[in-house]
This record gives C-alpha cells, sequence and structure tokens, in this order.
C-alpha cells in the first residue's frame, strides 16, 4: 500500500493579521484584528475587525463567548461591547 502523504499547510500571506489585546479587567476583552502585508506593514485597503470575548458563569462552569462587533475604531467598539454582548447572549 503507497503512504500518499497530505501537503504541508500553507499560510495565505494575503490574509495575515495582527492581534491587539484591550482589557478592562473587569468584564471582557476585546482583540482588535489589523490587517497586514507580508513584511509586517499595515495594510490599510482592509478594515480592522473587532472581536468581544467574555465568560459567562452557569451551573455546569464558565461558558466562553466570542462576537463580532461592527465598530469604526476601538471607542466605538468599547460603546458597542455590552449591547453586542447582550446578542451574543440571545
Amino acid at each position: 500500500m503507497e503512504s500518499k502523504e497530505q501537503p504541508a499547510p500553507k499560510m495565505d500571506s494575503a490574509s495575515l493579521w495582527r492581534e491587539e489585546t484591550y482589557t478592562d479587567r473587569k468584564v471582557g476583552m476585546i482583540r482588535r484584528m489589523v490587517a497586514i502585508k507580508p513584511d509586517g506593514s499595515t495594510d490599510a485597503a482592509r478594515q480592522d475587525i473587532f472581536v468581544g470575548e467574555a465568560s459567562l458563569m452557569t451551573p455546569a462552569g464558565a461558558l466562553p463567548l466570542t462576537f463580532e462587533i461592527p465598530a469604526a475604531g476601538l471607542a466605538d467598539a468599547v460603546e458597542k461591547y455590552g449591547p453586542e454582548l447582550e446578542l451574543a447572549l440571545q
């Protein structure tokens, strides 16, 4: 029987992101995904993505929640965090 090796995974250099993490150390965290070029410089042609994270305590333990926040910038993402968390809970 001939062994067929899977090709090695290859990262997409046209779809690279740098992560920045922000937290108030009370309610949750916001990750800002900044589009970058293969050389590490910011790719202004692509929009930043904001992702909220929180943990909901349940009788079975912590339930992690991750949700996208449609925002124009960090201040906007912070303002929208609560309402977007409520939507994620629903």
